[in-house]
Order: C-alpha cells, then structure tokens, then sequence
C-alpha cells in the first residue's frame, strides 16, 4: 500500500496525488477502482463464453467421413474437460457449425480446439472464427441478468 498524499505516475504521464487507497495493482477512488496495468482487464474480465464457428467445404458431408470419429473424440475430451458445452451443424446443407465453449478462458480454449481440429487441418473447414459471448439469459448463463 502507498500512503495518502503521495504521487504516483502511469506510463510517461504526469504524477498523480493519491486520495484512496493504493495497491501494487489497483487504486480505489471513491467507488472506482482504477488499475496501475495495462492489462488489468484480464484481472476483472466478466465471465463470458466462446462461440467457435466453422464454415465447411462445400464436400463437407463427403470430406468429413475420414475425421469424423477424431473430431468428435475431440469434441467429447472437451465436454469431459468442462470446456464444451454445445457443439454441431447449423442450418440446410450443413456449410456451417458452431460450438460453444465455458470454463476459466472459453476463447483459448475454443482456439485451441480449432488449432488441433482435423477437421480444420485436414480441410474440411474452410475457415473458423472465434468469439467471445456475454450470456445474460438462461441456466448456464455465465452473467445472469434478470429484470
């Protein structure tokens, strides 16, 4: 903690007197709770998850065949981790499909998943996307809002 009264600078700007308390990493002021890093959002992120979208060859249902038992391999190994909730074919043809992932950091973990994807290295994807989702509605909402 530094005392009241003293100065502290951020970056290059200016020094600034200190009014609240101060940690290594925070300073609060008032009701406000001001970071010292730059990267301090990490710290204070809301949970949220991922949503990982594949668009698929135009083959998909042809190409997919030789994968499919290691990508769902997968796909389980996630779920068991606590990784994947949801995951599958979205709308006619298939030529898309999402999967949504939850746990300590969704958006790694759905990069990661896509990364080590057969289905994404051997083709099958054409390209994928991922991100994060604030989920507000239902039981496995990560930040439930109710009215």
């Amino acid at each position: 903690m530094r005392p009241r009264g003293s100065l502290l600078r951020f970056g290059t700007g200016a020094p600034l007197p200190v009014f609240g308390a101060v940690t290594e990493k925070y300073i609060s002021v008032g009701t406000l709770l001001l970071s010292t890093e730059t990267n301090a959002l990490n710290d204070l992120e809301t949970p949220m998850h991922a949503v990982l979208e594949y668009t698929y060859a135009d083959d998909y249902l042809e190409s997919r065949e030789k994968y499919r038992a290691i990508h769902l391999k997968a796909a389980w190994e996630a779920v068991e981790r606590g990784e994947l909730l949801l995951g599958g074919a979205v709308g006619e043809g298939p030529f898309s499909g999402l999967l949504v992932f939850t746990g300590e950091n969704p958006v790694e973990a759905a990069k990661a998943f896509a990364a080590a994807d057969p289905y994404v290295n051997g083709g099958v994807v054409t390209s994928w996307t991922v991100r994060p989702w604030t989920t507000v509605v239902g039981n496995e909402a990560a930040t439930p809002v109710r009215p």
